[in-house]
């Protein structure tokens, strides 16, 4: 099997390679190459990356209760952050069929390091130069606060409790909840004083393409830290989530009947619009710090407050 995959990567970036070396540029600029390109010299970050979440199928993933292709769901709405080079010179072509655009699916390489067509036809020391080595923050930034790579710029408002809360880079700036008119929300200093951000924190200098959090990067504030439940933060926020968990299954079975149209699908109907709107706005708040999985890390402060407000508005 290894065999093969060497043998295709080298048939592939030979074609590559060809490409780039005969057909121009636009106005000098890299093209992207795709991940198989990469990985024919770059093996052991290749093999490293396969194994990640960015590397999933995911023309068969796992969503709710059901399976998608991200590339054809809801008329590709999830391209831009599933494909290498979206919307770039040379990049994934939401016009073209996502099919015949193979080496440009998955979130890959060169969304984190850049177009490598002028690093993989370069010579020498040369080559190091026409690639980012260490990402820029906003790559991850730009996919992870939506689905969409759109950034909030304030909390969210009634009108958007329907949609999918924003995630880490929502949280770590502490925008995009559902803020209380009645209370006053604050955020911990990791976005101030984390250089680097999600750089800092997610590339270990042992296991870089993993992309786990690492420890290492935390024990130079928090020295003698053994996990990432630092003062017991983690294991708080994970008990006002299981609380507020419970607080809107009581409060949706004394205020709300669920039926199935004829279709089978659940619709729920509420004894006021004054209580589904109270349940929605602690709703949204549970899903956007679960979502954000850091429990606390991202921030403790924005986080904590949010789901305690929550609680409190549910009688």
């Amino acid at each position: 099997m290894r065999l093969k995959r060497l043998v295709a990567v080298v048939f592939l970036s030979g074609l590559t390679l060809l490409f780039i070396l005969s057909s121009p540029s636009i106005s000098g600029e890299a093209q992207f190459v795709g991940n198989e390109v990469c990985g024919s010299c770059h093996t052991a970050q290749y093999e490293i990356w396969s194994k990640t979440q960015h590397a999933a199928d995911f023309t068969n993933y796992p969503y709710g209760n059901q399976r998608i292709n991200k590339y054809t769901y809801m008329q590709g709405y999830c391209q831009s952050c599933h494909t290498v080079g979206y919307g770039q010179p040379g990049g994934f072509d939401k016009n073209k069929p996502w099919d015949q655009q193979q080496a440009l699916l998955k979130i890959g390489c060169e969304n984190c390091h850049g177009p490598g067509s002028l690093h993989v036809s370069a010579t020498g020391e040369a080559r190091r130069k026409e690639i980012s080595k260490i990402p820029d923050p906003k790559v991850c930034i730009k996919c992870h606060v939506s689905s969409y790579g759109v950034f909030p710029t304030g909390a969210a408002k009634d009108k958007d409790l329907a949609t999918t809360p924003r995630r880490q880079s929502a949280m770590l700036y502490g925008i995009n909840g559902y803020e209380y008119s009645d209370s006053t929300y604050i955020s911990s200093l990791h976005r101030n004083v984390v250089e680097g951000l999600c750089i800092t924190c997610h590339l270990s200098p042992s296991e870089s393409h993993e992309l786990k959090a690492d420890l290492e990067a935390c024990q130079k504030c928090h020295g003698g830290a053994t996990n990432f439940n630092i003062n017991g933060r983690q294991e708080e926020i994970k008990s006002l989530l299981q609380i507020l968990k419970s607080k809107l299954e009581a409060f949706k079975k004394a205020h709300a009947k669920t039926v199935q149209d004829a279709q089978g699908k659940d619709l729920v109907t509420w004894d006021t619009t004054a209580n589904q709107i109270t349940f929605d706005r602690a709703q949204y708040n549970f899903s956007f710090v679960e979502n954000d999985r850091s429990l606390g890390v991202h921030n403790y402060k924005y986080a904590r407050q949010l789901l305690v407000d929550s609680m409190i508005k549910l009688p």
